[in-house]
């Protein structure tokens, strides 16, 4: 079988999505160094959601600890809703601080659930 080389030259859009490719396998074989990244929303209604699954306040701390064990360099991103109640945020914090948490980022956002 004769194989000869391509000469397609590479579209600007084919070397970027080459480059994700190599750079998301070279994170998976350093993923125990990178820190897990989750999410807790909070809605205009008060409602928690951490890491998409519905959870109630009187739970959030317990749901917040289990998750955290599982890694040394645990990371939490609060998305909370534009129009959540400044209790609902607050109750968040504070779970979050109760769980043992410290490396926390915020954003607000219209689309929360």
């Amino acid at each position: 079988m004769n194989v000869t080389p391509s000469r397609h030259r590479q579209s600007r859009a084919e070397r970027l999505v080459a480059a994700a490719l190599v750079a998301s396998i070279v994170g998976c074989a350093n993923s125990e160094r990178r820190p897990l990244i989750d999410e807790l929303q909070v809605t205009s209604t008060g409602q928690y959601f951490l890491q998409g699954q519905a959870v109630s306040g009187e739970n959030l701390t317990r749901q917040l600890k289990k998750l955290r064990a599982g890694s040394q360099s645990f990371e939490l991103a609060i998305r909370a809703d534009s129009r959540a109640k400044s209790e609902s945020v607050e109750g968040a914090v504070n779970a979050v601080r109760e769980a043992g948490i410290s490396r926390v980022s915020f954003t607000t956002s219209e689309s929360a659930k």
